[in-house]
Parts: structure tokens; C-alpha cells; sequence
């Protein structure tokens, strides 16, 4: 099932992949050097296994390593989206830290 935004609007996993992808290929065209490795996963529900493939082949793509293997994990407390892991790299693209973006861009726009 597709991931649920605010109002309960259904998204394509391509949308909800897109702003994960893009800081995927920003941080780690210099991390190339390993031609394998292992991406943590952790979304708010569980992946099935077509999207779980989708993502690893997205990662294989942006990194540019031959092989990645893909471990998942269930944090309903991110609310939605993902969070990556890539060695000593996190990538969060969870709902719970952009509200948490919002929420101290708000807090230093009312001081």
C-alpha cells in the first residue's frame, strides 16, 4: 500500500522515492569507492517486496555500487517516508523530520 500523506491523499512510491534519491546522488558521489554494501531502511509501515526491490534498485543507481543489500525496518514514529542508511550516512526523508523543519522554521519566524 502506498505510502498516506496529510488528508489522506494516496502517493506514487516514484514520488515519495524522488526527494530521497535526490539526496542519495548530493552525498554520496564521493563515496564510491565500495563496489558493495548494505542500506538501512526504515519506513513507517512495512515494505512488500516490490517496493523494497524499487528502493534498492534506486539506491544501486544514485551510489553507483554494483550491489547493495537492503535490511528494512518498521519505525512508525517517523510517521512517513524513509530514512536511509548507508554506512556512517542518514538520509532522512521522514514526514516526522520535515514537521520538524516546519516546525522550528515557524518557531524563528515568530521571534
Amino acid at each position: 500500500m502506498p505510502p498516506m500523506m496529510a488528508g489522506s491523499t494516496r502517493v506514487s512510491s516514484s514520488t515519495w522515492l524522488r526527494p530521497v534519491t535526490v539526496t542519495i546522488r548530493c552525498r554520496t558521489r564521493s563515496s564510491r569507492s565500495s563496489s558493495s554494501g548494505t542500506a538501512v531502511v526504515t519506513t513507517a509501515v512495512e515494505l512488500d517486496a516490490e517496493r523494497a526491490e524499487r528502493v534498492r534498485q534506486r539506491i544501486v543507481e544514485t551510489t553507483g555500487r554494483n550491489r547493495v543489500e537492503l535490511e528494512t525496518r518498521v519505525d512508525p514514529a517517523i510517521l512517513g517516508g524513509m530514512v536511509v542508511r548507508i554506512g556512517d550516512q542518514m538520509l532522512d526523508g521522514s514526514t516526522r523530520a520535515r514537521l520538524q523543519e516546519l516546525r522550528s522554521s515557524l518557531e524563528r519566524a515568530a521571534s
